[in-house]
């Protein structure tokens, strides 16, 4: 990853306009608040790269979106609960906060610039098939979308405005053969791509069948879809088609790790590292200071024959 050790301070992950996925990171000495874009670089995450890190103990805020949609760090020092990557201060802050909380019944947002942004009819509905999972969802970037959830195949139902697409989606979401969220546990089963494009576009074709039974709101435009709509993501996965067996999941507490990246699918980067293929939830780096390092660590636990003579 890097020519040198340093450090850095993980904020999110991400995919570039090239669709390739990136970790967004900054200096660990940038701990003041700033809005400026110049502090972060992306970290890009190529099949046939080293990834060697150490991530060190105490997980601290983020930061948050701004209005102007840049990224402001966070000088509050507030404590954090467990599980969360944002202080109470720039949760509330957070720009597309609204998003997260919508329901589709009411509207309530976080400024008036995303309300302006979700008002016009540029929401995607959308179909996809994550873990071998028919899943729904709603999205201003569904192909952007799919690669963060590593879907395998997609495709676009209908465009409306932000509330009446959410919507949509919850009365689909009901359907007892459609979910609206897929496990964890089940996309780690799932990294090894084994499932040919023809036998999941026959699935998702049978989901579509499903959905015309759905009332679409008035607002809620539905599109016309032919086959060659139906998007294959397996293509943007790396080298996953390579996996011989299912990779090891790295726990929250393996702080030392490393290996060549084979490929990122969601959010599970997957190292080859000797003969074992393991796989790190990215979410995990998320708020912590993170040294690239030079060369690949021992893990833990991890020790020769030799040494046990």
């Amino acid at each position: 990853m890097t020519d040198q050790l340093s450090e850095k301070f993980i904020i999110h992950f991400s995919h570039s306009k090239n669709f390739e996925p990136y970790l967004s990171v900054t200096s660990s000495n940038n701990s003041l608040s700033s809005s400026s874009n110049n502090l972060f670089e992306q970290l890009f995450l190529r099949p046939g790269d080293e990834f060697n890190v150490k991530i060190n103990d105490k997980r601290r805020c983020i930061g948050h979106r701004s209005d102007l949609g840049e990224w402001s760090l966070c000088s509050s020092g507030l404590p954090l609960l467990e599980k969360e990557v944002q202080c109470f201060r720039c949760g509330r802050d957070e720009f597309y906060q609204c998003r997260a909380l919508c329901q589709g019944d009411i509207c309530i947002p976080s400024s008036p610039k995303a309300k302006r942004l979700c008002t016009p009819p540029n929401t995607e509905v959308y179909l996809t098939i994550v873990a071998g999972q028919l899943k729904v969802g709603v999205s201003l970037n569904a192909f952007k979308r799919w690669l963060q959830q590593g879907s395998e195949i997609g495709v676009i139902l209908a465009k409306g405005p932000g509330l009446e697409a959410r919507r949509y989606e919850k009365a689909i979401g009901r359907l007892e053969e459609i979910t609206m969220s897929v496990r964890t546990n089940r996309k780690v089963d799932h990294l090894k791509l084994t499932s040919s494009f023809t036998d999941l576009k026959k699935q998702l074709i049978a989901g579509l069948e499903l959905i015309k039974e759905i009332e679409v709101p008035e607002e809620v435009t539905q599109l016309e879809i032919n086959s060659d709509e139906i998007i294959n993501l397996a293509l943007y996965y790396g080298e996953l088609e390579k996996l011989e067996s299912t990779p090891l999941l790295l726990a929250k507490k393996d702080k030392l790790f490393g290996g060549t990246i084979l490929g990122q699918k969601g959010s599970f980067l997957v190292l080859q590292d000797d003969k074992t293929p393991l796989a790190i939830n990215l979410n995990y780096l998320i708020g912590f200071d993170v040294e690239f390092l030079t060369e690949k660590p021992e893990r833990a636990g991890q020790k020769s024959l030799m040494d046990f003579f």
